[in-house]
């Protein structure tokens, strides 16, 4: 669970999907994506305001060792300078910032790509659903046998009509 904005996000939560309630889930799923996409694009505008922090403070600290100079330095260099940027509290301060910001986002990115696989596995839930994958276990059907069956019935019947039609012939023979 991270915090961005005031947002609180519990990932774990809010990707679990209810087999029983698919409809649902289905009707969530943008409303869920679109809260996260939101949240990545405020994170990324965050972390970019901060990139542009860090790089005014590495602007303002150049022009100050040129400025002022460098405190045990007597020529400056670029590499001197750069040196002294990086370790400059200052500039460390905004550059933790940063990795901060950024770490932010990847994780919004992670839970966002996850939610579009969760839109894959609501997909895939809904056809396993379709083809009555949960329900409740069928014997096969045993074509040949009710052929079988179906036929022995059949020739059952002509022989029977076949006896009666005799049995009728005989009678009326017999009654006349």
């Amino acid at each position: 669970m991270t915090k961005a904005e005031g947002f609180e996000f519990q990932y774990e939560e809010d990707l679990e999907i209810d087999p029983d309630a698919l409809d649902t889930e289905w009707m969530n799923q943008p409303r869920l994506y679109q809260r996260y996409a939101e949240q990545l694009a405020i994170a990324d505008r965050e972390a970019k305001h901060r990139k542009e922090k860090m790089d005014t403070k590495r602007a303002e600290l150049t022009l100050q060792a040129h400025m002022d100079g460098i405190d045990g330095l007597e020529k400056l260099t670029e590499a001197k300078v750069s040196a002294w940027i990086q370790t400059h509290p200052e500039y460390q301060a905004v550059k933790e910032d940063l990795i901060e910001a950024e770490y932010e986002a990847q994780l919004l990115k992670g839970a966002v790509m996850a939610f579009s696989q969760r839109k894959n596995a609501l997909e895939n839930l809904v056809i396993l659903h379709g083809q009555q994958y949960f329900a409740s276990p069928k014997l096969p059907r045993d074509l040949a046998g009710e052929w079988e069956k179906k036929m022995k019935e059949s020739r059952t019947e002509k022989r029977m009509e076949k006896q009666a039609t005799q049995m009728r012939k005989r009678r009326s023979r017999n009654g006349k």
